[in-house]
């Protein structure tokens, strides 16, 4: 595999795992405002939320940290002195 192209899959898969964890982030936010306004109303059959947001939390953080090994990985592809 020439280094070009195995610095474009990683930039590639940096990009996508930052998008990932964005997306789960972004929905977790969402299901901890529903904990709040079932906290707020009284309802008990929203207990789930507190746990679908921590295990989406969870998994953004888990793809922040992929994300940040590709980079690491596509900035020692680009820099020659590396190796």
């Amino acid at each position: 595999m020439k280094q070009e192209s195995k610095g474009r899959i990683y930039r590639e898969k940096m990009t996508d795992y930052k998008r990932f964890a964005y997306s789960l982030l972004c929905i977790s936010v969402f299901t901890y405002f529903g904990t709040l306004i079932g906290m707020h109303e009284g309802r008990e059959h929203y207990a789930f939320l507190p746990v679908a947001t921590l295990i989406l939390l969870i998994g953004s953080s888990v793809f922040f940290t992929l994300s940040l090994s590709y980079k690491k990985k596509y900035h020692q592809e680009d820099d020659p002195f590396t190796s």
